[in-house]
């Protein structure tokens, strides 16, 4: 049975909306997909009110000068788009997230949960972005005391926690960056992989979790930690993440003098990043490389 490319994870749309305002404009179906996506993927939002992605409805509002809260209730926008931060985050594309969150009005999430992931967005922006600590600390406390009840369960407590530490290790504040891990790293070992979850973002925030062992010089926790990210994906077949993966055991092993195996790990991670054209994994790779080579 033929089922639709663009279901899971399609958003309901008023596609009424967007053909009166094409018509009044005078603009052809082919002439609004141009640079945004396909005459027939137009044809489908405006007949069966469906989109594959929010990113795409805000660039057809853009171009048509149609207010976004027009054609989607406020609650899918408000989620869809989150979604389009936390990728734009873990592709380290900052300023595209710093373009999303703004469009996010905190006001309107209609859940903890989403306020609880707002505020760890922005913490994250403030923290990698703009090197603003302090204002990171602040938004991360707003998961943790207003939003995530300090649920062990709710990954973004999690999250918020390994933000915490970083933040304060930052600071030099070692102390309460030391009692920020040892919370994240209990909460991080509560949630389990599995293929059925998203396991991407679990992933995702083991590597922030692995890189804060490292920079709290904790070389061992780093290495039980990227190992076991390892093993999830090496069960599903996936090499997600596995250069900077590759690239974090490697840090562990020199850090143990451990130069032999460190090396293997390092032409591993090397392979990932010319996999996937990579520059700032190969660059990470290289500076290594050096340590061990001397």
């Amino acid at each position: 049975m033929r089922t639709s490319n663009i279901s899971r994870g399609s958003i309901r749309i008023m596609g009424s909306q967007i053909k009166r305002r094409r018509r009044q404009l005078q603009l052809s179906q082919t002439e609004l997909a141009v640079n945004i996506c396909t005459q027939g993927l137009i044809s489908l939002i405006e007949n069966k009110n469906v989109s594959p992605s929010i990113d795409i409805v805000y660039k057809i509002c853009e171009r048509l000068d149609l207010n976004i809260h027009d054609v989607i209730t406020s609650g899918q926008i408000s989620n869809k788009t989150l979604d389009l931060v936390e990728g734009a985050i873990w592709k380290s594309d900052y300023e595209k997230a710093r373009q999303l969150i703004a469009k996010v009005n905190v006001a309107n999430l209609a859940s903890r949960e989403l306020k609880s992931r707002y505020y760890c967005y922005l913490g994250d922006i403030h923290s990698k972005a703009d090197l603003d600590y302090l204002n990171a600390i602040k938004n991360f406390e707003e998961v943790l005391v207003k939003y995530s009840g300090l649920s062990t369960e709710n990954i973004y407590t999690t999250w918020a926690h390994i933000g915490m530490a970083k933040a304060y290790f930052m600071l030099n504040d070692l102390a309460q960056a030391e009692q920020f891990n040892e919370l994240a790293t209990s909460y991080l070992k509560i949630h389990q992989f599995s293929h059925r979850n998203n396991f991407k973002r679990l992933i995702n925030i083991y590597v922030e979790a692995i890189d804060l062992q490292h920079h709290l010089l904790k070389h061992e926790e780093a290495m039980v930690l990227t190992r076991a990210a390892c093993q999830f994906l090496r069960s599903i077949d996936s090499m997600y993440q596995l250069g900077p993966l590759n690239l974090a055991m490697a840090r562990g092993l020199i850090a143990s003098d451990a130069y032999a195996q460190a090396i293997c790990y390092l032409d591993r991670a090397h392979h990932f990043g010319d996999y996937y054209n990579d520059d700032q994994l190969i660059d990470q790779v290289d500076k290594l490389r050096t340590l061990v080579t001397e």
